[in-house]
């Protein structure tokens, strides 16, 4: 089932919200023009220095658009990062033991509790350490834990535990079920040149591997810009070059990442989740946008399980990679995945296109298809000759979209 424009915080989160917000002092969502401020403050520290609290930002102007608007926009991105885990039934487990690296106010682990929410069965529970430097955002966190509590019937049992970057995983109490990283890469070891930047991170990630248990998952999420996800796709590919973890996803393939082969290019998630109704009139005061949920994300597990795997069965596979580029006549979409060879398989992504004229039942589940979204074709595209990486659906492709059920079967 497609999603358009999916709220995943009820007006419940909003109440409970502007009441810890007015115990600090800070703006609420209701006080549209201060709130606004404090947003369009943070966003521009971020997104020009690569973090919301620096010299520019007063602290609480930063804590107070954080927990308002920020954190309700990062729980679709925690959602989004896990959901296929969630789905494909890998949380199994009645608890789930979670580090949340870099946590702040605990986005990451409110949107798993979302994911798990959506699914069942999985998890009903979640013992989480919130892993921060900043004791402020931490103790923020315990209160909206204490306020809120349970995502549906998922409980939500929160623990702070202030440390510097990069984190002890063995002091927060390691093994994890769970380890995830929201928007914490992208802040560290700035200075560095990229190559050594990769190299130490490398290791860094390794160490959050060794913190899980032999089943567990690492889930390491990053803003949609183009030089914060270039940095996550050179790390997949120098992870995926050393055999240090198995890729779940994105990715249906551990080859090098296509989009790294030109300098302007990125992959990058944008999933239909909207700010709720009620922080629109912020967003549009701060130039922001509230349609729609941009990030990028991988998850690692220390086991063989992944998308990949469960969609073999589908010998043409592919993840949506763009939206829908639609023209006079046309429709054409980017996809990434696996395709037959003379050499057996074939990686990579392809610019595919589907002629109006020739819609027919069997592919027209292609115009359905979003980015993000799974999708087989049989037979496989047909390439264009003379023009690499384009192909086209012709009438009698059939499309098909691949939904990763919890008995990690395709259907």
């Amino acid at each position: 089932m497609k999603l358009r424009g999916k709220v995943l915080v009820d007006d419940a989160w909003r109440a409970q919200l502007d009441a810890i917000a007015e115990t600090r002092g800070f703006p609420a969502s209701h006080d549209v023009a201060d709130l606004a401020r404090c947003v369009t403050a943070v966003s521009h520290a971020y997104n020009h220095e690569g973090h919301d609290a620096s010299e520019t930002v007063k602290k609480a102007d930063a804590l107070s658009a954080r927990l308002s608007f920020f954190f309700v926009r990062d729980i679709a991105k925690g959602w989004g990062a896990t959901r296929e885990l969630a789905a494909a039934g890998l949380f199994a487990k009645p608890s789930l033991k979670v580090l949340d690296l870099g946590a702040g106010i605990g986005a990451m682990t409110w949107g798993l509790a979302h994911a798990l929410a959506e699914h069942s069965p999985a998890s009903r529970s979640i013992d989480a350490v919130l892993c921060d430097a900043d004791a402020e955002a931490l103790a923020i966190a315990k209160a909206v834990a204490e306020e809120r509590a349970s995502v549906g019937d998922v409980k939500v049992a929160i623990r702070t535990d202030r440390q510097l970057a990069p984190f002890s995983p063995s002091l927060a109490g390691a093994p994890f079920d769970v380890v995830i990283a929201g928007q914490l890469l992208s802040e560290l070891d700035r200075d560095l040149e990229p190559a050594d930047r990769v190299k130490k991170h490398v290791r860094l990630v390794r160490s959050w591997l060794d913190a899980l248990e032999p089943d567990g998952a690492l889930v390491l999420v990053e803003p949609a810009l183009r030089d914060r996800t270039r940095h996550l796709h050179a790390l997949r590919d120098a992870l995926a070059e050393t055999k240090a973890a198995t890729i779940f996803a994105p990715c249906l393939h551990a080859a090098a990442c296509p989009a790294l082969v030109r300098e302007d290019d990125w992959c990058a998630e944008n999933r239909a989740i909207d700010l709720p109704s009620w922080l629109v009139p912020v967003a549009r005061s701060a130039s922001l946008r509230w349609e729609g949920s941009t990030f990028s994300y991988l998850v690692l597990r220390r086991d063989d399980v992944s998308l990949a795997r469960m969609a073999a069965s589908h010998g043409v596979r592919f993840r949506a990679v763009s939206d829908a580029i639609v023209t006079k006549g046309k429709s054409e979409i980017f996809l990434c995945g696996v395709m037959p060879s003379n050499e057996g398989e074939s990686v990579g992504r392809v610019r595919v296109t589907r002629l109006d004229r020739h819609e027919t039942p069997e592919n027209q589940a292609w115009n359905e298809i979003a980015r993000g979204d799974l999708v087989a074709t049989t037979p496989p595209p047909k390439l264009r000759d003379g023009r690499p990486g384009e192909a086209r659906i012709d009438a009698d492709t059939r499309v098909e979209p691949i939904a990763i059920t919890r008995e990690r079967k395709t259907t």
